[in-house]
């Protein structure tokens, strides 16, 4: 939850920079806090905040780590059930 929080913040700190033409955030940087964990926060900042829902090369980046992070999950999930299983 804290990683979706400051997820979410950073979220509204690089919009509110955005609309005063401020120092923005990297899109790498706010595409790396969604794969360690804050993929809800940006999510909700992406809808609450109307960031970046127009450029489609970092929609696709985003979905694709959304993607990704369900892949492992149901990997890992997967390998767990199969020891708990022996």
């Amino acid at each position: 939850m804290f990683r979706n929080s400051i997820t979410f913040l950073i979220y509204g700190y690089d919009k509110h920079q955005a609309k005063k033409i401020g120092m923005r955030i990297p899109e790498v940087v706010l595409h790396l806090v969604a794969l360690i964990g804050g993929t809800l926060g940006a999510l909700l900042g992406q809808i609450l905040f109307r960031h970046k829902i127009k450029k489609m090369k970092f929609i696709v980046v985003f979905w694709a780590i959304v993607v990704l992070q369900v892949i492992v999950v149901c990997l890992v999930r997967g390998y767990i059930v199969g020891l708990v299983k022996l």
